[in-house]
């Protein structure tokens, strides 16, 4: 699960911060850049983040990833992501990351 932080006080790009995470799962290890991923944007509470919640969730429908919107403050979007992530490490094999 990759969690990206919404806060429009940051004036950090979403995208630009997904791509960062994935830029160090290749440094490390192809392998593990490849496996199955969820994305998870948090403080979607917080007004002004919609657009960039939108933009997010538009990105991983076009790239098959799974994705999340949660508020760690009210609990929204919380039930969904730990159910989903229990439905996975159920159902998907435990492997080592290779390097």
């Amino acid at each position: 699960m990759h969690l990206i932080d919404l806060d429009p006080s940051t004036g950090r790009d979403p995208l630009a911060d997904y791509q960062a995470i994935q830029d160090e799962l290749r440094a490390y290890s192809e392998e593990l850049a490849a496996r199955p991923q969820i994305v998870t944007v948090n403080k979607v509470e917080l007004p002004g983040t919609e657009a960039a919640r939108a933009t997010v969730e538009r990105f991983c429908a076009q790239h098959g990833l799974a994705f999340h919107a949660i508020s760690a403050v009210t609990g929204e979007g919380l039930p969904a992501l730990v159910h989903e992530m229990a439905r996975r490490l159920a159902s998907e094999p435990w492997m080592p990351a290779a390097r």
